[in-house]
């Protein structure tokens, strides 16, 4: 049975840099990977790839989407053990299927830079309407034990860096990298 992976990409658009200075630095986006190398992400755009368009939200989408769009990328896979959860982990990614990408969000971020109240309703569990993709991926390494869980912190208050932080400081290990410094 495999181990549950996510990877971390860093994209070229300006709203992939902004992530990454409000973030710390470095990634922009983080995805799920599945066994088939298939991923498994929430994103705010329309995705291009082998000719066929994959609508913005969460989606499943094909292997090698996001080595193809980005120059920048690691994998990190669960420690041993995580196999045994690897089906209620994909399980879990599978249930959140067609779900919008947290728009509604990204504005109270807006508000709340501004305005120092932020106020995102959307809280990243099993009822959220929406989601972004590091709150995607943590929510679903979370409610299996993969990483600690509940988080201490709301984690509409995460980025892919400090959610890749998550995963580091829970033992996922590298596994495969492009342009990682």
């Amino acid at each position: 049975m495999p181990r549950p992976r996510i990877m971390v990409t860093r994209g070229d658009a300006l709203s992939s840099r902004a992530i990454e200075g409000y973030g710390g630095g470095w990634p922009s986006h983080m995805a799920n990977l599945l066994a088939d190398g298939s991923v498994w992400d929430a994103r705010s755009d329309v995705i291009n790839f082998g000719g066929v368009k994959y609508p913005a939200g969460v989606q499943h989408r094909p292997a090698g989407y996001l080595e193809a769009e980005n120059a920048k990328w690691a994998i990190f896979e669960a420690p041993p053990g995580s196999e045994r959860v690897y089906p209620y982990w994909v399980e879990l990614l599978q249930s959140q299927e067609h779900k919008p990408y947290d728009h509604a969000g990204i504005i109270a971020f807006g508000v709340g830079v501004f305005t120092g109240k932020f106020q995102d309703q959307n809280y990243a569990d099993d009822k959220s309407t929406a989601w972004f993709c590091d709150e995607y991926s943590i929510w679903a390494a979370g409610k299996p034990g993969l990483i600690p869980w509940p988080l201490p912190l709301k984690i509409s208050r995460q980025t892919p860096g400090a959610g890749l932080n998550l995963f580091i400081g829970a033992r996922w290990r590298l596994t495969a990298a492009k342009g990682w410094e």
